[in-house]
């Protein structure tokens, strides 16, 4: 005789696998088909799926400022997109955030040297002048630098002085200092960037 069989699929812990075969052989089942490599990464899809949805959930919830949001289903609604955009907004959120600290780094470091032109710097340097940069304790600053020196203080800070020499290529500059390397760039200009990051992470806030 011929009885139909009900089929189920079933998605087993598998420290319990051994137990659930055992209670299903006790009840008489009796055809046991073991999930497929294809059924396994299926499954594995799915469980990643449903991991990526309650995320996404769970982080916009926490830009709703009012405590307002809805349940509603929307059948014209494309979730998967929604969830694609969600996540990629984060990400460069946060790439923004990391490129943010990293331009205050670079503005803190910068900042007591003032704002000048790196073109008249280029300049310079292309007429055969030559401009260093240079940080000692304020107690270790030679005056007679100045006088050996075409020496410029920009600004003493912190127990430091910060100063600039001009000298022709090739002439030998002995000062017992800290050379900084050259900025490639303005503070105005990094102003400028930390400016755009900023309205950049606003509007992807606002999106999201």
């Amino acid at each position: 005789m011929i009885v139909k069989m009900t089929r189920y699929s079933f998605l087993i812990y598998h420290k319990e696998y051994d137990k659930f075969l055992n209670d299903l052989q006790n009840i008489g089942v009796v055809h046991i088909i073991e999930k497929s490599d294809e059924l396994a990464e299926d499954v594995r899809n799915k469980i990643n799926l449903i991991k990526r949805i309650d995320s996404t959930v769970k982080h916009l919830k926490t830009r709703v400022f009012d405590g307002k949001f809805s349940y509603e289903i929307r059948s014209d609604a494309d979730n998967l997109k929604a969830i694609d955009e969600t996540e990629k907004i984060s990400l460069d959120i946060d790439q923004n955030h990391q490129k943010l600290h990293q331009l205050n780094k670079e503005l803190h470091y910068q900042e007591p040297w003032g704002n000048f032109s790196i073109e008249t710097v280029n300049k310079l340097q292309q007429a055969g002048i030559v401009l260093k940069f240079f940080i000692v304790s304020s107690k270790s600053f030679d005056e007679s630098w100045k006088e050996k020196y075409s020496l410029e203080i920009i600004k003493q800070f912190s127990g430091n002085t910060y100063f600039a020499v001009f000298h022709k290529t090739g002439e030998t500059i002995e000062i017992k200092a800290d050379e900084i390397k050259i900025f490639d760039r303005s503070i105005s200009e990094i102003k400028n960037e930390i400016h755009k990051v900023k309205e950049k992470i606003g509007s992807d806030n606002k999106q999201l």
